[in-house]
């Protein structure tokens, strides 16, 4: 008798466990998908690369294309002072990209097609 009362205790228990984890939804979609649209799509107001001493402002289809490797140091100017020489399109902050021109000539060959020369 002792030993039916355990086994019904446990197959209470075994199918209310199941019950409730079947109830929780699976977040892991929603989070993933949350990750890549809201952080990894993120542009920056105003993005200048830097090669060979020059600046060059870059369309967004060329920031996708750019690698990690191809890039020395990366600046980010917040106070007007710094930002005046970029106008108006600087007003929200600039990020500046020094590309690594001697290990990755090819940075900037790939990147050419999506810069425009700011004026000194």
């Amino acid at each position: 008798m002792k030993a039916l009362f355990y086994s019904g205790i446990l197959l209470a228990t075994s199918v209310a466990a199941y019950a409730q984890k079947s109830q929780v939804p699976d977040v892991q979609p929603i989070i993933k998908n949350r990750i890549n649209t809201v952080y990894s799509h993120r542009i920056p107001a105003y993005t200048v690369i830097q090669s060979a001493g020059k600046q060059y402002n870059i369309a967004p289809e060329g920031l996708k294309l750019m690698k990690a490797e191809w890039v020395t140091t990366t600046k980010v100017l917040r106070d007007s002072a710094s930002t005046a020489p970029y106008g108006a399109a600087g007003k929200k902050g600039v990020s500046v990209c020094v590309l690594d021109n001697s290990d990755h000539p090819e940075a900037f060959k790939k990147l050419k097609p999506w810069l425009t020369p700011l004026k000194s």
